[in-house]
């Protein structure tokens, strides 16, 4: 079971609006709250950020990626039949 502090993280992440492009809401969320995980914070310049945790040297490298932006639909016209 996730704890508070976690699910709080989730629900804030999930209720961001983050339309491809404009994803700076939960950019900004995801650094807050992985920020005191993170031995270090990169960013490229197309806006990818990368935490990264130093552990045991021997020990395996796990990359986990993920997408911040979602699918969006832009309404152009409405037509009589709705």
């Amino acid at each position: 079971m996730m704890d508070n502090k976690a699910m709080s993280f989730l629900e804030n992440l999930c209720n961001c609006s983050a339309p491809s492009g404009f994803e700076r809401e939960p950019i900004l969320l995801m650094k807050k709250y992985l920020t005191p995980y993170s031995d270090k914070i990169h960013n490229d310049k197309l806006g990818n950020v990368f935490f990264e945790r130093i552990g045991d040297k021997t020990g395996p490298t796990v990359l986990i990626p993920a997408h911040v932006d979602e699918i969006v639909f832009i309404i152009t016209a409405i037509n009589p039949m709705g």
